[in-house]
């Protein structure tokens, strides 16, 4: 095992907990495995985690509601306990409370966010930035930390297949990008050389 999430104490291991916050699912019979699917078009994702985590771990293809998907496990005991305390546990979608704010240094807090839209975001053609969850405590405490630290307008969270709220002005689009993207594009992963020019196109349409 090669990096250790017992402190967030860098930019990548920062991103790396948004990552698996949305994206990862702890399993095996006595919670000893943690496990990454993603489609494969966003294999990249896949690639960091496994440099950064295992480089040895095993990459493998399968297919989730008929998409073509990748996965991969890394087995540890002290990954999986490191990560609990995070609030990153068995079935965490619906039960995760809050963002682990005091867990996390103010300086990497950005790329925690950063980490987490990659998984469960989605930055929409219409400029639109999303952010989804299965609990709604956890959709909350997002919205009041960038509330706080960036100064987001307080808005309505909904309800689908899962809780979501989107920013749409551009006013709240260009304050994100500043604090997750602008001038920190080096400082850990982001998904390719393309997703700088689309954040800049998407995130400035003015609305």
């Amino acid at each position: 095992m090669k990096i250790i999430l017992k402190k967030i104490d860098s930019s990548n291991k920062a991103y790396l907990l948004g990552f698996i916050t949305a994206d990862g699912a702890i399993t095996g019979k006595y919670n000893q495995s943690c496990s990454i699917e993603i489609n494969k078009k966003d294999i990249e994702l896949i690639y960091f985690a496994q440099k950064e985590i295992a480089p040895n771990a095993i990459i493998t293809s399968c297919k989730s509601n008929k998409k073509n998907n990748v996965k991969i496990s890394f087995n540890s005991v002290k990954l999986c306990s490191d990560l609990s305390k995070y609030g990153i546990v068995p079935n965490k979608s619906k039960i995760i409370k809050e963002v682990p704010l005091k867990l996390i240094p103010k300086e990497f807090l950005c790329f925690y966010f950063r980490g987490l839209i990659d998984g469960d975001g989605c930055i929409h053609k219409d400029g639109r930035v999303s952010i989804y969850s299965g609990s709604l405590d956890y959709i909350q405490s997002v919205q009041e930390i960038l509330i706080k630290e960036i100064g987001l307008k307080k808005l309505k969270i909904y309800k689908g297949t899962t809780y979501f709220i989107s920013w749409g002005s551009r006013n709240d689009r260009q304050k994100l990008y500043n604090y997750i993207y602008k001038d920190k594009l080096n400082e850990t992963f982001f998904i390719n050389e393309s997703l700088n020019d689309c954040i800049i196109v998407y995130m400035t349409i003015p609305r």
